[in-house]
């Protein structure tokens, strides 16, 4: 084991770092065999080792454990939307590193929980910031890139199947109004990397789902090609999550097992 300059420590083993049924050994094996992924899979600053050892820990639990657990995340996450209807009456299933793809865009979600009727992403950073996007692949941001794949996704299954009501979830370090930095928007779309930028994570989340003294010309304008979308209820059902309330409630749903 070996400490990097940024204060890392490099574990020999995957395992090391990770939290990881033992049965689940392949699957960990599985979900760190992609390039990106293989080369932090012993970094102890990966986002991607956390949040798989809290949510694939979360998908493998009895299911009225599993509902109990989610359920309180939902109540840390989302201040002023209230549980999915569906969410009492179907299984939960949840995914670490799913890809979604329709009408020609493509998302790896970190964390995804879905049921018949309900669809929920969650981005999780850990010391990192929000992608601010600008290039070709990937012209916004990464709230904005994730709420058109996952409103898109969600409109898929309506008209497949009955309703589905789509959800977002940041998942960070501290709470927005911690992070949250006043400042002109040419400086917000300016780049900056790394731990020192992570206030933009919480500035263009706030900016989507707040607007600018209500008014949420941007997210509109984020969502244009997605034709007539209600942003206010969009807007309602973006939450934001730390990662100390999630380590809590896996830690209770752990002992309660």
């Amino acid at each position: 084991m070996k400490r990097g300059r940024q204060g890392n420590l490099s574990y020999g083993d995957r395992a090391r770092n990770h939290a990881v049924l033992p049965d689940r050994l392949p699957a960990l094996a599985q979900f760190t065999s992609p390039p990106h992924k293989r080369k932090y899979e012993r970094n102890s600053n990966s986002e991607d080792a956390l949040t798989w050892s809290c949510f694939d820990l979360l998908a493998q639990l009895p299911a009225p454990a599993r509902h109990l657990a989610l359920t309180e995340l939902w109540e840390d996450a989302f201040e002023d939307c209230p549980l999915p209807a569906c969410w009492a009456e179907h299984d939960i299933e949840v995914n670490v590193g799913k890809r979604f793809t329709c009408a020609g865009l493509s998302t790896e979600v970190d964390a995804s929980v879905e049921c018949p009727g309900m669809l929920l992403f969650v981005e999780a950073k850990l010391y990192s910031s929000v992608d601010l996007g600008g290039r070709a692949e990937r012209p916004n941001d990464q709230i904005a890139h994730k709420l058109n794949v996952g409103l898109r996704v969600a409109a898929e299954r309506s008209r497949h199947g009955s309703s589905c009501d789509f959800y977002f979830a940041f998942l960070d370090v501290a709470p927005r109004q911690k992070l949250t930095k006043r400042v002109a928007i040419e400086e917000a779309r300016r780049s900056e990397h790394g731990f020192h930028g992570k206030w933009r994570s919480a500035y263009w989340f706030n900016m989507y789902k707040d607007g600018v003294r209500g008014n949420r010309k941007l997210l509109k304008t984020a969502l244009a090609s997605l034709g007539d979308v209600d942003v206010s209820l969009v807007a309602r059902r973006m939450g934001w999550l730390t990662w100390a309330d999630l380590f809590k409630v896996v830690l209770r749903a752990a002992i309660r097992s």
